[in-house]
């Protein structure tokens, strides 16, 4: 009796002529053998002994964060005078110069000159709202006069108070080591 191909897959064993694939379950010898010695050399290996994944991504997070930061100060590093720009109402305007002035003076600025510009876009508003209801106004009269009440008392009661606040910083000192804030 001549001696078959044993699948180590299903146990059969292959007597016959075809030896390159198991007749019973139909895998193939020699992906079943780089499999089977796959995982072996991976059962061989000692575990990784790196810290959790969770702490690591963290870590890199933080890092791509600072990076721009980073960035921005070696950009400012050689300058004397910024000129930084803030759109919104004066109230976010003003939060977010103060969040940046805290950063600024860690780098060696200080605010120089502060100036608030008022959007001009209380005007096309009001311009828009009169339109419409002219135009409203030759079809529909009752429902022209009630927006031209609710668009007027807008105006005067909510006011677009959108802007601009424009900041000049100063050099005072050197930057301090970002490092070491």
């Amino acid at each position: 009796m001549t001696e078959g191909k044993r699948c180590h897959k299903c146990g059969h064993t292959n007597t016959g002529t075809q030896l390159d694939a198991c007749p019973q379950c139909g895998a193939y010898y020699a992906k079943v053998e780089a499999h089977l010695a796959n995982t072996s050399q991976a059962a061989q290996k000692p575990p990784n002994k790196k810290s959790p994944l969770l702490p690591r991504i963290i870590k890199g997070i933080k890092a791509a964060k600072e990076s721009p930061r980073l960035a921005r100060i070696e950009e400012r590093k050689d300058k004397d005078t910024l000129v930084m720009v803030y759109r919104g109402n004066r109230e976010t305007a003003a939060e977010a110069f103060e969040r940046e002035a805290v950063s600024l003076k860690q780098e060696g600025f200080e605010p120089a000159e502060q100036t608030w510009q008022q959007d001009g876009r209380g005007a096309p508003i009001f311009f828009g709202n009169c339109l419409v209801v002219l135009l409203l106004l030759v079809f529909f009269w009752p429902i022209a006069l009630l927006m031209a009440v609710v668009s007027s008392l807008y105006m005067l009661i909510v006011k677009p108070k959108s802007g601009t606040l424009t900041v000049r910083y100063r050099r005072i000192a050197p930057p301090q080591d970002p490092g070491a804030a």
